[in-house]
């Protein structure tokens, strides 16, 4: 992988603040011409760098303004358990996403639902019924301050 200059890593915090902004006007704010940051972004993406580009949808739009965050804790740690409870938390569609954890629960979920009966439902009939969780412990996000994908260093 290539090492990432003042370039790399503006074009990057440009594209983080808004993926479609023009090349034209990308290469004015960071002092390069059009085609160098063609070229760079190109370079970018494929070394994997870039990683891919998303829209940012309001949950209400999609029925899903009710964000839970829910600490699972599992029966025992034994690679069969990690394996089967990630399988099985990959086809959870109101799963936005889940990170193992190192400390004293297994795994951090972020789920995104219509309410809190809808939330209910889920806890009752998927969650707890996921291979090898022994614990469930639910947070409901209130409001959200800060949304990024990734912090620039």
């Amino acid at each position: 992988m290539h090492t990432l200059d003042r370039f790399d890593r503006q074009i990057i915090k440009a594209l983080q603040e808004n993926a479609r902004v023009s090349l034209s006007d990308l290469g004015r704010r960071i002092g390069l011409s059009t085609s160098a940051c063609s070229r760079r972004i190109g370079r970018l993406e494929h070394e994997q760098v870039l990683l891919g580009y998303t829209a940012n949808v309001a949950p209400a739009a999609l029925n899903a303004s009710t964000e839970v965050r829910v600490q699972v804790t599992l029966e025992s740690q034994t690679e069969a358990t990690l394996r089967a409870f990630e399988k099985a938390i990959r086809q959870v569609p109101e799963v936005v996403s889940c990170d193992l954890m190192a400390g004293t629960v297994d795994y951090a979920v972020q789920v995104a639902v219509a309410d809190l009966a809808a939330y209910e439902k889920l806890h009752r009939q998927v969650l707890s019924a996921l291979p090898g969780v022994a614990r469930l412990e639910s947070s409901f996000v209130l409001r959200n301050i800060i949304r990024r994908r990734q912090a620039m260093a």
